[in-house]
């Protein structure tokens, strides 16, 4: 359970994923914004982010159970994640390290690394589509026909909307400032399998970022929240912060 929980965190780190679709009626205003626009000005606003670093708590629910987590994380443009799980001592128990298309589960008790498989492990699906959510990369996944439509619940919102044989991906966009606030993921029998939620927006040196991350992941209905309590937007984070530990 643990270890599932932890892959789904990690997942979720980054960030992207996603719940209820959203029935679209023709808006009473013109759309402002063309697709592409959309996604111009998205790349736009996070272009500044290169690196973060910081130290968050994840808090697990799952039926009954409630987990609590600190943890230390490193991300890197365009592709490198590191995630170190503290014991109650504060030293780091597990890191998961993600390196392009390689992740890694590393057991600082143990010595022993366990390389994620894409292809059988959900939540690390999960992970490759969300992770470039915070540095503002909708993942325009190949396989689905993408389209813009406004949200007719709030003028200051957009719709992004992908749909392909594996169902359903739906970004909601604040054009104030270009802010993806949530995500969610349909199968194709339109039965929900994930949603991300970004709240809680505070501006760091001129960058607006997300200080709680909200997903719930289905059909476990367990719900994940990451409460970032420090963050450093722009560090220098060494390259070899991304290989394993030297044991």
């Amino acid at each position: 359970m643990r270890q599932i929980i932890l892959k789904s965190f990690y997942f979720l780190f980054i960030i992207s994923i996603l719940g209820c679709a959203h029935l679209y009626k023709p808006s009473i205003y013109k759309q402002k914004f063309s697709f592409k626009e959309a996604i111009k000005n998205i790349k736009k606003s996070h272009s500044s982010i290169i690196s973060l670093k910081g130290l968050a708590v994840l808090k697990v629910h799952s039926g009954s159970k409630k987990l609590s987590f600190s943890l230390f994380f490193f991300i890197k443009r365009p592709d490198s994640v590191r995630l170190e799980f503290l014991n109650p001592f504060g030293m780091p128990e597990i890191i998961y390290i993600k390196k392009k298309d390689n992740y890694i589960r590393y057991s600082m008790q143990t010595g022993k690394a366990e390389k994620e498989n894409l292809n059988n492990s959900d939540s690390m699906v999960i992970v490759s589509d969300l992770f470039p959510l915070l540095f503002g990369e909708v993942p325009l996944n190949k396989g689905y026909i993408w389209n813009i439509k406004d949200n007719p619940k709030n003028r200051d919102q957009l719709i992004l909307e992908g749909k392909g044989k594996n169902g359903r991906i739906t970004f909601f966009i604040d054009t104030k400032k270009w802010l993806i606030i949530m995500a969610e993921k349909d199968n194709p029998t339109s039965i929900k399998e994930w949603k991300v939620t970004f709240s809680n927006f505070k501006a760091q040196n001129g960058i607006v970022f997300p200080k709680m991350i909200m997903l719930e992941i289905y059909p476990y209905f367990s719900r994940l929240s990451i409460d970032i309590k420090e963050l450093n937007i722009n560090p220098a984070i060494p390259k070899d912060i991304f290989s394993l530990p030297n044991n």
